[in-house]
């Protein structure tokens, strides 16, 4: 703000000084807009004092020196200043270079203005676009993999990388991967099996089981990963196989066959009677036959119809019984000359190892024992082949 000149004189008086032994000074400046808009800076400084020191310390003019011509309306000694551009117009990303330049009234007249910029103004060209139709000012972005390739059971790293357009060309890439694509190996299969399926077999109780029960098994699961199967197979059964036993046959007769025969009630039956007999099935389970019915003799015999003694009964007799075979009655017998005498027959009856009559031996004797007779009958397989009559001499 302009200092008021009876204000100062004012405080040159109070002093108690003559006013003519000080050198005072007086500074005049003003602001100015020109044309443009921009300030310039009127000042008025002692003469010979201009540029930087004019600023820091310019002297009052005295008094009798206020008269000085202007320069229109800037007084003399102010000191003008502008902004002038060293071009109209730059390529967008360039700077506008400026200067300030400044001139001086003096007496009347304007000296040069400092500088040699003349532009008084500056435009800045509109940024370009980058391929793609990327506006300036924005990003384009990609996708980079850490690793070309990566293990069947690893994962591919990526990252997400940021292109600067900047006035048609884009800036270097942010992130550090290079690699535009990344592939995963294929996962191996369990042979048949696909990886992450599950593996199937099966597994038994026992390896092997009686000819009348059934193997016992279990459908078991494993999972399939790259190639191996991993953990444990699902069951406890174990047995990779199980056999059923083969049944035993009963000799000629297999297994589960189911023949016939016939059995007998006894081997012989006396001469008159019939022989009892019995069909029966049998049954072959795991080399057991067993047959139905009770009845155990394979064949029965007829006995021959007796024949008659070559003498006559003539007393009645007890049973006897011959090394222990079949009990025979003694009949009464009648000698031809000894009527009155009294004898007894004794019969022994012998069979072969299939029951079958082998031989029949009558012992006649007499009152005192002595045998008077014998006659024997022999057989082969039921019928006679052979029969002795002996009567010895001297015994009656």
């Amino acid at each position: 703000m302009p200092i008021p000149m009876l204000s100062l004189f004012s405080h040159f008086l109070s002093l108690g000084e003559p006013v003519m032994k000080w050198t005072p000074y007086l500074i005049i400046a003003a602001v100015v807009i020109n044309c443009n808009g921009a300030e310039v800076i009127n000042e008025r400084s002692a003469p010979g004092e201009m540029g930087a020191n004019a600023k820091k310390n310019l002297p009052i003019e005295q008094p009798e020196q206020i008269a000085k011509l202007k320069c229109d309306d800037i007084e003399s000694g102010v000191r003008q200043e502008r902004i002038r551009y060293q071009s109209s117009a730059v390529a967008f990303g360039a700077d506008c270079l400026q200067e300030t330049q400044s001139r001086t009234c003096t007496e009347g007249a304007f000296s040069t203005w400092s500088g040699s910029f003349e532009s008084e103004e500056c435009t800045i060209g509109q940024a370009k676009s980058c391929q793609g139709g990327i506006a300036h000012g924005k990003f384009q972005t990609r996708t980079r993999f850490k690793a070309l390739n990566v293990g069947s059971s690893e994962l591919c790293v990526d990252e997400e990388q940021k292109s600067l357009c900047e006035n048609g060309s884009f800036k270097e890439w942010s992130g550090s991967f290079t690699h535009e694509t990344c592939k995963v190996a294929s996962f191996k299969n369990c042979g048949s099996t696909p990886h992450g399926n599950d593996a199937k077999r099966t597994r038994f109780e026992k390896s092997s089981v009686r000819y009348n029960e059934t193997c016992n098994s279990q459908e078991q699961t494993k999972k399939c990963f790259d190639g191996e199967l991993v953990g444990n197979w699902s069951g406890s059964f174990s047995k990779p196989s199980c056999t059923v036993e083969t049944p035993l046959d009963c000799g000629t007769v297999k297994h589960g066959d189911m023949p016939k025969r016939t059995r007998f009630q006894t081997l012989t039956v006396p001469f008159g009677s019939t022989c009892k007999s019995q069909e029966q099935t049998g049954t072959c389970t795991n080399g057991d036959l067993s047959w139905t019915g009770s009845y155990v003799h394979p064949n029965c015999q007829i006995l021959p119809e007796p024949e008659k003694l070559p003498f006559q009964l003539i007393k009645s007799e007890k049973y006897f019984v011959i090394d222990g075979v079949i009990p025979v009655p003694k009949k009464e017998i009648k000698k031809n000359s000894y009527s009155d005498d009294t004898g007894e027959i004794r019969t022994l009856i012998k069979r072969d190892p299939n029951g079958m009559l082998a031989e029949i031996i009558w012992t006649d004797t007499n009152a005192k024992g002595a045998s008077v007779r014998t006659i024997t009958k022999l057989f082969q397989n039921g019928l006679m082949v052979k029969m002795t009559d002996v009567s010895p001499s001297g015994v009656k």
